[in-house]
């Protein structure tokens, strides 16, 4: 048994042995399809001077490896590989490298936040002992991965340590993390290289990071004797690669490059700029070699008080940037130079103790030595470093906030920093800040666009050259000169500076110009362009001062939007003109000012003439002050567009014989002060006008205002509006019948008539209005502009007639720019379809733009009998409306004809004060096209006779004082309808075309006729006037869009018409009324009548009674429930009658269980049904019936409603004889199917005739008692000896439910949908509908 189981123990071990050695053995590394055991294996199969591309399958180790003539790359896979070292030997003709790679690595990141901790999420390692080693010209290449030496350096490159010649073992670093105990990488002899960050386009995003834990990152070595000369190195530092260094042993400093030797240090930007970190350390130690730092930022990072030693001198470095030691003795020390630049991104160096630390205390002349050593022509440094930088040739070291600029500054941002290019400068400048030039400057290319921020550039007296700058949406760049004799000059062949897409440009002060020589330039200065004619950019150029000079043209203007304002300063061209646009179709629509400054213009040839402004295009041209001189040419050439001059001087001197060119060479041009050329063949000058007023002056040599017409165009002299100024010649021709030029002193001076009385015309229109008599008629002439010329004022005493002719009167809601009258003004205009008015065209502004147009006060008197006044501001914007006539201090308007209209009111009162009018409309139309065209606040009696049409937006009248009577006319709320226009509809819900709510004071009006329409109420008065304030209202005559019954005269009421209007019908004084939707009767004493209660709105009973009446009711009973019910006559019930009913009149209220309830008691034959009792009734069978109750005495006053009380509160009944909105009157009605009566709060649920209502009072608190949210109440209802009472049964006919309203089935409407309602049965066009 024992050796059975001893023998089984051995198979057992034999067995696990077999195991582990089975897993021992598990494959490695792969090449092709070939897998081996180890790496090593794996490097032996590959034949010498061929390609390996090894696989890691697993983690792996092995000792020691030896490359050698080969070129092997291992892809780590994220495994791990441990050894010793790996040597790598080259062989001569043969490329060797080593490459490590990871191709599943990811997520390499240095977190600057964190003590720059480096992080890599996924990555294989190759971890050593040791060192990777490159001998005799292999290269060694992480491309990414990590590689790790625990106790060394982890990569080296030996060149020839003899020194003999070059021998280029080399380190690339283009990604992946290096991270060693020592240095990271290490170049060694003459020929050795390392670079460190990406080498091709390719690798622009790789990351390389290399970390050291007790050394320097980079680090050479100072070793120089007979037998190991480790100099004759290079390294390259590029792209956005991380050297980290670090220290763990005491006394010593961290250091990102440690240089030592003999050779070349470069760090450069290549897809991105190098970090070069020292945490407690110095950023890099220089002791040899030369430093190329042309990009990227040092920093060394830590206690600033913090020192130690960087290899084996004794210098005790602190925390720096760059560290240059001559004291240590190395042997090329002396020999060292630091170069550092601004190359494209900047070089920034910092360090917690300083940005360049220097140990040259062994020097025979330390000045001359740093000299020797330190040549820094740019970067950005943590401390002052002056003491570094040669000045010589204009460079400068220049601290703000803390940190220190080194360069040949040319330009600063006004309190900020300074920079080398006036380019980087504008670019860099914040919003709102101002750039000054230091020095002349010649930068080629152009400047950034300048968008979304405002920027002023101060040539402050220095010479600026570009090829040119633009100013886009957003933008706004000013240019001045705070010096003397500051130039920008651009050398683009399109234009210096160019304005687009709504940009801004100002001139303040300096000279602009373009120097190009391109063959076909214009040498234009600026450009602006606006958009196009569906958008339009506001482009703009602002020339207040300087000089804007070129051989071409100074400034050219385009495309819709685009605008020049010209205010100061001088333009010098000669070439197109001073100012110029383009005739093509589509790139006009511009605008130019000139208001001040001085346009100079020379020819630019024999052939061609000079132009001040040239004007081909759409747009508009105003000239009111300013100098333009041209000499052998025209000030002015119009092919195109509208042309105001009523200010400045247009001098156009020399040979008054001379022709040339403007643009289009057809046509020669002459010495002309302003020339309409209309033989142009371009698109807008058909349209062209010209006018010229005021104090402006023309002169020419040939012609002060010449016209082109070659062609004889029958039109072509209309085109010229000359109203006033003085000329060099004598223009007659071109002037209409209203104008004279006079010769003064030789000089022709243009008198312009804006009025006539009788045979005598005026300069003004205000002079005829005081020339004309009594009863006279002052005509209008021309145009009339209030703005400018003055108002016009009738004073007191005055009675005018002002015919507007078929002329405009412009004028502003602003006093002294209005018509003022204090006498009488009758306003026709007699010009057969006359598209003349009096108008304006300010938005409304408080306390300035805020006066009628015509103000009509002082007991003054206005009458209109035709013509136009017109107030609508054409922006919409929340200022767009604006007054028409204003009638105050005991005025009167009366208005016969013609047409005002409004932004808000047409006519307007004021309800301050005691101020009395009388305003009278007997024809014309008044519109409003925001608000009420009739506001009327005041004391007085306003008038509406036939013939009126009066409407507006919110209505035609608000009245809110004073005295109104409608005889007739057409009164209108006239809103936006269904095509979204304005006039289309007929008003909003809540507008009504008279407005009697919120008065000021009492309210008469008496309205007899007319046609008054509104979507909601034709009239409205509010359900709770004003206290103290009443409104009374008497309807006797008119047609209205609602029925207005509550507000008829006694004997009238509002009778339905067949196109759904109301008329005004007188009730007989013997009669009873009937009123359905859209028909009545009116049945006298003695008639009959069939009152069908499903479709019947309004009864009315004439005097007190009206007798025998035969009377038949006829219902629709949806179920044989209750309804409400009561009659405003008696009659007694026979027993036929029950035979088809049955009855209930009140009874009682009686508690029970706490709750009130509403007893009715059955009645029967023979007893009496009395008139405006609440009763129920109830069909003994669904469907219609009908109840004859023989003639009847109809009954007009119910007396005091009936009511029963509790101790606490009472129930008062209300019967009603027209339909009635409950939630107005805090009313419930009755519903059956809830057994209570219910509040419905919807403002449209109506109760209809023949039933009747329920209040509930309290009599503690004194008020009605209404639930905020409807619903019912806790009152409920029984009828003595049943048990509980059924559905009630209201039906509505086809017609009523047509509406789409919603009935419940006691026939009252609770709204138009049952969304909300309580759960019920209701009826909506003809059917049930069950709310649950």
């Amino acid at each position: 048994m024992r050796n059975f189981t001893l023998h089984k123990f051995l198979a057992m071990l034999l067995m696990a042995v077999c195991s582990a050695t089975l897993s021992v053995a598990k494959n490695v590394a792969k090449i092709n399809s070939t897998e081996f055991a180890t790496l090593q294996e794996a490097v032996n199969s590959v034949a010498q001077g061929k390609k390996g591309y090894i696989y890691i399958l697993a983690d792996a180790s092995f000792d020691d490896l030896r490359i050698e003539g080969k070129q092997i790359i291992i892809n780590l896979q994220n495994h791990t590989v441990t050894g010793n070292k790996i040597d790598v030997y080259g062989t001569e003709g043969t490329v060797t490298y080593l490459k490590i790679l990871d191709s599943k690595a990811k997520g390499l990141s240095v977190d600057k936040n964190n003590n720059y901790s480096v992080s890599y999420t996924a990555s294989g390692t190759l971890q050593l002992t040791r060192s990777i080693t490159a001998y005799e010209g292999a290269k060694i290449m992480v491309e990414s991965g990590t590689v790790v030496s625990t106790t060394n350096f982890a990569i080296l490159a030996y060149g020839d340590v003899t020194g003999q010649r070059d021998v280029a073992s080399s380190i690339e670093v283009i990604g992946g993390y290096v991270k060693a105990q020592e240095g990271c990488v290490s170049p060694r002899g003459r020929g050795a290289s390392v670079t460190v960050g990406p080498t091709k386009s390719n690798d622009r995003k790789s990351m390389p990071v290399l970390e050291s834990l007790d050394n320097a990152a980079v680090m050479g070595n100072g070793t120089y004797d007979a037998n190991k000369k480790m100099g004759g190195t290079s390294i390259t530092i590029q792209g956005n690669s991380w050297l980290i260094g670090r220290i763990q042993t005491p006394g010593y400093a961290a250091c990102g490059i440690y240089h030592p030797q003999q050779g070349s240090l470069s760090i450069k930007y290549y897809y991105g700029a190098p970090n070069i970190v020292a945490v407690n350390g110095a950023g890099i130690v220089m002791r040899g070699g030369t430093l190329d730092y042309r990009a990227g930022n040092i920093t060394a990072t830590g206690d600033a008080n913090f020192v130690g030693k960087v290899g084996d001198a004794s210098a005790q470095i602190g925390n720096c940037g760059i560290v240059y030691d001559y004291d240590c003795g190395y042997y090329d020390t002396a020999n060292a130079k630091i170069k550092i630049t601004n190359g494209y991104k900047n070089t920034n160096v910092v360090g917690s103790k300083s940005a360049i630390q220097v140990f040259n205390s062994k020097a025979q002349d330390a000045k001359q030595n740093i000299a020797n050593v330190f040549d820094i022509q740019g970067g950005v440094f943590s401390s002052d470093v002056s003491a570094y930088v040669n000045t010589d040739d204009g460079r400068e070291t220049f601290g703000h906030e803390g940190t220190y600029y080194v360069g040949k500054f040319v330009a600063q941002v006004e309190g900020g920093l300074k920079y080398e290019t006036a380019l980087t400068a504008i670019n860099e400048a914040p919003a709102g800040s101002t750039v000054v030039l230091l020095k002349d400057c010649s930068e080629k290319g152009r400047a950034s666009e300048i968008s979304k921020k405002n920027v002023t550039l101060d040539l402050n007296g220095k010479n600026l050259i570009f090829s040119s700058m633009t100013v886009a949406e957003g933008g706004n760049l000013t240019i001045k000169d705070s010096g003397t004799g500051g130039t920008y000059n651009g050398t683009g062949a399109n234009y210096s500076i160019y304005v687009r897409k709504g940009g801004i440009f100002n001139l303040e002060s300096g000279t602009l110009s373009n120097s190009s020589t391109v063959s076909g330039t214009s040498n234009v200065v600026i450009q602006i362009f606006g958009g196009d004619a569906k958008t339009p950019f506001a482009s703009t150029a602002n020339i207040k001062g300087g000089k804007v000079v070129s051989n071409g043209t100074p400034v050219f203007v385009a495309y819709p939007g685009a605008t020049v304002n010209v205010s100061g300063g001088e333009l010098v061209g000669s070439g197109l003109a001073c100012i110029a646009g383009i005739g093509n179709k589509g790139q006009g629509g511009t605008t130019i000012n000139v208001s001040g400054g001085t346009l100079t213009a020379n020819a630019a040839d024999k052939a061609s003439a000079a132009c001040g402004i040239y004007h081909p295009n759409e747009g508009t041209l105003n000239i009111t002050g300013g100098t333009i001189n041209v000499a052998d040419g025209v000030g002015v050439l119009m092919r195109g567009g509208e042309m105001t001059m009523t200010g400045g001087e247009i001098n156009a001197t020399g040979d008054a014989t001379r022709t040339g060119s403007v643009g289009d060479t057809n046509q020669k041009i002459g010495v002309s002060g302003v020339i309409f050329d209309r033989d142009a063949n371009y698109p807008a000058v058909a349209t062209t006008s010209i006018k010229i007023d005021g104090e402006a002056k023309v002169s020419g040599a040939k012609a002060a205002v010449e016209l082109i017409n070659d062609n004889n165009v029958a039109d072509a002299k209309s085109a010229f509006k000359l109203k006033g100024g003085t000329y060099s010649s004598d223009i007659s021709a071109l002037l209409d019948e209203n104008s004279v030029a006079e010769e003064k002193d030789g000089v022709y001076v243009v008198t312009t008539y804006y009025a006539q009385v009788g045979e005598t015309k005026y300069a003004t229109l205000q002079k005829a209005a005081d020339a004309a008599t009594a009863g006279q008629t002052v005509t209008v002439l021309n145009d009339v502009d209030m703005t400018t010329d003055g108002n016009l004022t009738v004073n007191e005493g005055k009675n005018i007639v002002l015919d507007m002719n078929g002329h405009s009167i412009k004028g502003a809601n602003a006093d002294y720019k209005n018509i003022l009258v204090s006498g009488k003004l009758t306003l026709k205009d007699s010009k057969e379809n006359s598209t003349g008015k009096i108008y304006a065209e300010t938005p409304y502004q408080y306390g300035v733009y805020d006066k009628p147009l015509v103000y009509v006060g002082s007991k003054g008197e206005f009458v209109m009998e035709s013509g136009h006044i017109y107030s609508v501001i054409p922006e919409k914007t929340a200022d767009n409306g604006q007054f028409g006539i204003g009638a105050y201090d005991n005025s009167k308007v009366t208005i016969n004809g013609g047409t005002v209209e409004s932004g808000w009111y047409a006519i307007a009162g004021n309800g301050s004060g005691v101020q009395t009018t009388t305003i009278t409309i007997n024809g014309g139309t008044l519109v409003s096209t925001s608000d009420y065209a009739i506001y009327h606040p005041q004391f007085g009696t306003l008038t509406i006779n036939d013939g009126a049409v009066v409407y507006g937006a919110a209505g035609a009248i608000a009245m809110k004082r004073g005295n109104l009577v409608v005889n007739g006319g057409t009164l209108t709320s006239k809103g936006v309808g269904d095509t979204g226009n304005w006039g289309d509809g007929t008003g909003n819900l809540k507008s009504a075309a008279l407005n009697f709510c919120a008065p000021y004071g009492d309210v008469t009006a008496i309205i007899k006729g007319g046609t008054i329409t509104a979507e909601g109420d034709a009239v409205l008065i509010d359900a709770k006037p004003t206290e103290g304030k009443e409104v009374s209202l008497a309807i006797s005559g008119g047609t209205f869009s609602s029925d207005v019954s509550k507000y008829c005269a006694a004997g009238f009421t509002a009778t339905p018409n067949a196109d759904g209007t109301y008329g005004i019908t007188k009730v007989g004084d013997l009669s009873v009324m009937v009123a359905y939707d859209k028909a009545y009767d009116n049945v006298e004493a003695g008639g009959t009548v069939d009152i069908n209660m499903d479709t019947v709105n309004k009864i009315l009973v004439a005097k007190t009674e009206v007798a025998n009446v035969t009377t038949t009711l006829t219902k629709t009973f949806s179920s044989t429930g209750w309804n409400a019910f009561f009659v405003p006559f008696d009659f007694t019930l026979t027993a036929e009658m029950l035979n088809d009913f049955e009855f209930a009149k009140l009874y009682a209220v009686i508690a029970e269980n706490n709750a009130p309830v509403v007893n009715f008691k059955t009645v029967a034959a023979n007893d009496k049904i009395s008139a405006y009792s609440p009763y129920l009734i109830k069909a003994k069978t669904a469907g219609s019936h009908s109840l004859n109750v023989g003639a009847v005495t109809y009954k007009s006053n119910a007396g005091e409603p009936p009511y029963t009380a509790t101790i606490d509160e009472i129930y008062t009944f209300y019967p009603v004889m027209e339909n009635t909105y409950t939630a107005v009157e805090k009313g419930y009605y009755l519903d059956s199917e809830q057994n209570s009566f219910v509040y419905n709060k919807n403002e449209k649920a109506c109760v209809p005739p023949l039933r009747y209502y329920m209040t509930m009072w309290d009599k503690n608190a004194k008020d009605y008692i209404v639930p905020t949210s409807g619903g019912a109440s806790k009152i409920k209802f029984c009828v003595i000896g049943e048990d509980e009472p059924t559905g009630i049964t209201d039906m509505v006919d086809d017609a009523a439910n047509a509406s789409g309203k919603v009935y419940n089935l006691q026939g009252v409407v609770v709204g138009n949908t049952t969304e909300g309602l309580p759960k019920g049965v209701y009826i909506k066009n003809g059917r049930k509908i069950i709310v649950k």
